[in-house]
Formats: structure tokens, sequence, C-alpha cells
């Protein structure tokens, strides 16, 4: 008998259990002494049930995969003994589907046949048996009824004294149809994992290595260093640049930037202008026309800044975030909608930011003129960027690499709206009317994560970095919700002409696992009550009280909220706390195995199931 006949048989036995079930309930429900036994016929009743729907739940998950007819699968379950259990390809497709544990399913579907047996065995209460399965059920309860009264219920009280014996030997019974279903739901649920597994590891053989994510900090470095020098104005202190954080799937370096003017200074010498969006892509040898075509969708918005002097050179930044009580006044400003994918034909989707249709690119023009010149003003080049212009607005160069700037092309509207980028901490302080969903949040984690290992030990990120930090622009078309696949941390330029002072302990890694916790909770650290414990009567803050509280809340809850993978992510990043040399490239290829991987492999379960 093959494994998919085993389990029709054991299938088709739950009917005549329930059968036999009835054929007692007949014959003793007329009698005054029945309700003695309601209560454990229910019970039988509700095992039998509850153990045919794990069975059948089971069943439908081994053989969804290898039936795409629906009608048909419906069938084969409402039909245990058909003809199409009896078809030697399903038998080959749940062979394929269970390499290594098909004789172990095979042994686990015969002993639960067996149990079966039994169990039908120890119902069939009646010497008539359940040979009138086809007969009416109002027939034979007549029929019973009859019988019962004739023989002055001699044949109930045998029943009776067997139902009530067979007790224990039911309840052993049942006990191992509940393990034998358990163990047939571990042996697949653990050939789907591995199945996944795999499949991850093989996309991240490219990407999330640790040569292919780490290799970016170093030009994300020389990108920042020849940003400061390449202003060229008195207000670069004024400039502040937002880059955004993504987990790579490609090995091409290219950064998305915005920039930022706080328009706060009156200066006349000073460029006119407040925002704007440009990637940046490492050159090489490579020449500039052979920069692939993009397709871009963009729209204007406004980000909100005050029109005040700033006291501090910080202010932009503090502009950039929410505040409920500061007055502002709005300065007209663009932030832009990138795509960067090569665009193979018309019909590439694109996330933007906008409705507005997207332009037309003619697939035989170049899209940037070459434009090879080393930038030496940026702040003018940018005032001075028309719209229409299809020329690179020029090239960083240092002794090593060569740095092209593209600008993002944009399209004039009639309007503005005004908006202000919303942080990640605002959004788990529930500050606003939307919601995080699990597949987001996780998805921010993983990119979290990823950025750390481009970007650390860089001018980008600094020991400190938080939730607070980590910015989002608002969706234009819908105000509840924010443009959550492309998360952003602002930066300045005013420490240019600073020193750096001997190394200091590194936290960048743990105020990661921090913020892991509080995405993987959707709840800020400091409302925990593991936080509040750790509170020191000054009411300071405390690195070392607080990485205390964090690994009780991660040891305590992480891995029934998200899963040991996640659990073990967070715990290597808290276990970095006060680390004074950057990762070296060990470590890099440490914190992919123990950090990177888990994560990603805990969002593409949610990608599979929203796939379902």
């Amino acid at each position: 008998m093959s494994g998919v006949e085993a389990a029709g048989f054991v299938l088709a036995a739950f009917p005549l259990l329930i059968s036999a079930l009835e054929h007692y309930r007949e014959s003793a429900e007329v009698l005054k002494e029945w309700w003695q036994y309601k209560r454990e016929y229910r019970k039988v009743k509700d095992e039998i049930c509850f153990h045919r729907l794990a069975f059948e739940q089971n069943l439908e998950k081994y053989l969804l995969p290898l039936i795409a007819d629906e009608h048909e699968l419906h069938t084969l379950i409402i039909e245990p003994l058909g003809e199409a259990w009896e078809a030697p390809e399903l038998e080959e497709k749940l062979k394929a589907r269970l390499p290594r544990a098909y004789e172990l399913y095979l042994s686990t579907i015969s002993q639960m046949n067996d149990t079966m047996e039994e169990l039908l065995n120890l119902l069939n209460l009646d010497v008539d048996g359940v040979d009138a399965e086809c007969v009416p059920a109002e027939k034979r309860a007549k029929n019973r009824l009859k019988s019962l009264v004739a023989r002055e219920n001699i044949r109930y009280e045998g029943q009776r004294a067997k139902f009530a014996l067979g007790k224990s030997l039911r309840t052993k019974l049942f006990s191992e149809l509940a393990s034998y279903n358990a163990r047939l739901r571990e042996l697949l649920d653990t050939s789907d994992e591995i199945e996944i597994i795999r499949s991850t590891r093989r996309d991240l053989r490219g990407p999330a290595s640790a040569k292919g994510l780490s290799k970016f900090w170093k030009h994300a470095n020389n990108i920042f260093r020849l940003l400061q020098k390449a202003w060229g104005c008195e207000c670069s202190p004024e400039h502040h640049v937002n880059i955004m954080l993504q987990h790579r799937t490609n090995s091409q370096v290219n950064f998305t930037l915005s920039f930022l003017f706080s328009k706060l200074l009156v200066q006349p010498q000073c460029p006119s202008w407040s925002s704007f969006r440009s990637r940046i892509d490492l050159t090489e040898d490579e020449k500039i026309e052979s920069t692939p075509q993009f397709h871009r969708s963009f729209s204007e918005i406004t980000i909100n800044t005050p029109s005040t002097p700033p006291s501090k050179r910080s202010s932009m930044r503090t502009s950039l975030r929410p505040s409920r009580e500061r007055d502002t006044s709005y300065g007209r400003s663009i932030i832009l909608e990138d795509s960067t994918e090569a665009l193979p034909s018309s019909t590439r989707t694109s996330v933007t930011w906008g409705s507005d249709s997207t332009p037309t690119m003619s697939n035989s023009s170049t899209l940037f003129e070459p434009a090879g010149e080393e930038l030496d003003n940026l702040c003018g080049k940018i005032a001075s960027f028309k719209n229409i212009d299809t020329s690179c607005l020029g090239v960083l160069k240092d002794e090593e690499h060569d740095y092209t700037l593209f600008p993002l092309l944009q399209e004039q509207r009639s309007h503005t709206e005004q908006q202000e980028m919303i942080s990640l901490g605002s959004i788990l302080r529930k500050e606003h009317k939307f919601k995080l969903s699990r597949r987001q949040r996780y998805h921010i984690a993983l990119t979290l994560a990823s950025s750390h290992l481009q970007l650390h030990k860089t001018a980008w990120l600094e020991s400190g970095w938080s939730k607070d930090e980590i910015l989002f622009l608002p969706d234009p078309l819908n105000s509840e919700q924010v443009s959550l696949d492309q998360p952003f941390i602002a930066r300045d330029f005013a420490i240019s002409g600073e020193k750096r002072g001997p190394p200091t302990a590194d936290n960048s890694c743990s105020n990661l696992g921090i913020m892991l916790l509080e995405l993987c909770f959707n709840s800020p650290f400091e409302s925990q009550s593991y936080r509040k414990k750790y509170i020191p009567p000054d009411g300071q803050s405390n690195p070392y009280l607080d990485l205390a509280a964090a690994l009780e809340w991660c040891n305590s809850e992480a891995a029934e909220e998200a899963g040991p993978d996640f659990e073990g992510a967070v715990k290597w990043c808290l276990s970095q706390f006060g680390m004074v040399d950057s990762l070296d490239e060990g470590k890099k290829a440490e914190m992919v195995e123990k950090v990177v991987r888990p994560l990603e492999y805990c969002h593409r379960q949610f990608e599979i199931s929203s796939q379902v």
C-alpha cells in the first residue's frame, strides 16, 4: 500500500468512529440513565472530531503544493477511498516533497491506521457492529429502540459496561493519535523550513555576504569626505544631507542622497535652493554615457523649516523632526522619489512619491550627457540646476575612485504640499494615526541591520544612532501612511573642521539591538517596565543600565514574540556593547551570519505568506 493510499484509509476511518459512537447514543438516549453518560459521550465525540480535523489539515498541507486544482483536492478529502488516491504520480510527488522523511511518514501513517482500528473495535459497542452505516439514521434509531425494549435493556447494559470500562484505553488511543498528528505536522514543517532556508541561502550568496555588504563603508566614507570639500561656499555649515538606508540586493555602488539647505541665512551671497535629490554612482573606468536608462517619477513636497536664525548648528536636523509646539514657516522644498533599476521594458513598475505619470524616456538616447568636470562648488551647482538639464552635476574624485553625481529629474507641479519627515521614534511612540504591520517592522529591521554593516565607522553613522534619527517621508497620496520602504538618516557638514579625539566605545551595534527590540514589539524602549526598573535615582539614562534592561527584555520575551532567529540577532547586537575597534572582516562576516541573514529569513516568511 502506498503512503497516499494509507492516508486515505486513515481518513476513511473517522466517519466509522463517529458512526459507532452515534450507534451507542441512539441506543442509550431513550433510557433514564442516559444523562449519566451524556457528558462522556460528548467528550469522546469532540476528541474524534478534533483528531479528524487535525489529520485533514495535515493532509491538506501535504497535498496543497502537489495538486493545483482546488476541486481535485476537495474530492480527495471527501472521498478518502476514491480512485484518485491510487494515482501513482501523486505518490511520486509526495516522495519528492519529503525526500528524507518519506519512510518515517509512511511508518507514522501505518501506526495511525493501527490505532484507528483499535478505536473502532473499542467503540463498536453493539454486537451488530456498524454494518448499517449506509442505513438512514432515522431508520436505525427506530430499529434500535424496538430492539432495546424487546430485550429488556440487556444489550444496553452490556454496552454501558463496555463504554465505561474502555475510558482509560480510549484516553491512551486518543493520546497516540495526537502524537502521530503532531509528528506528521513536524515532519512537513521541518522539510518546508529547510527548503525555505536553502532558497534563502541561494538568494543571499551574492549581496548579503560580508564582502558584498561591508565594502560599501569605504565608498560611503569617501563620499562624505568629498562632499565636505565640494561645497565651495560660506554657508556649508547649514547644509545637510539625508542618505537613504537600504538592504543591498546587488553589488552596484550607488547611494541616494537628499541635500537640504536650512534657508535660515539671509546673506545675499548665499545661493537660493532648499532641497535637492541626487544619486551618486561609483564611476571607475566606465564611461558616463554607458549609464543605463532609469525609470523615474517624482512629485513636489515641502519640508518644515523654521524661519528664525539658528542658535546651534543642529537646528536644521531638529526642524526635520516632528514638533508639536514649534512655530514654523514653511519654505518650498523638493524631495524626489527614484527607482534606480535599469528599465528593460515599459512594463516595469516602481514605487513613487506622487501620482503624476512617469515621463517618457527614450531607450535609444542617453539620459545624461557626459560631464567629467570635478565639483568644486556644489552649492552653486545645485542652485543653478534647471529641471530640463540632461547633464550630470559633476564628479567627486580622490586618489582611487571617481563618483558621479546625477540629479534625479523632477516634474513641476502647480502647488506644493506641506510635509514633514517623520521619525521612527515618533511612529513607535504612537504619535501618528498609522500603525506598522509586523512585515513592515521586519523590513525596517533588516534595512537597519544591513545599513549598519555598510555604514559602520563612517561619518554617516554615529555611535549613538537611535530611532529618532531614522526618518521617513509621508506618503503624498495618503497622509496617514509613510514611505516605509525608504528610510533616511540625516547628517550635517558642520563637523568638517573638527578633529576627532581618541577612539571611544562604539555603541552603535548595541543601539541597533535596542532598535530591533523596539521594532519587534512595536513599542519604544523607554516605555518598557524593564527599562523603568533600571532608571537611576537621578533619572538620567545610563548605557550600562540600558544594556541590562535590553538584555532582560530580550531574554524574557523576544523568542516567544518573534522566534529564535530574531532573538539571536538581537542578542548578538547587544553583545557588541562597548566595542572600541571597528568591525574587522571576521566580525563583519559574523554579523552577516548572526544578524543580517536571520532577519532576512524572518522578513522573507511574511513575504512568502503575503504571496500565498
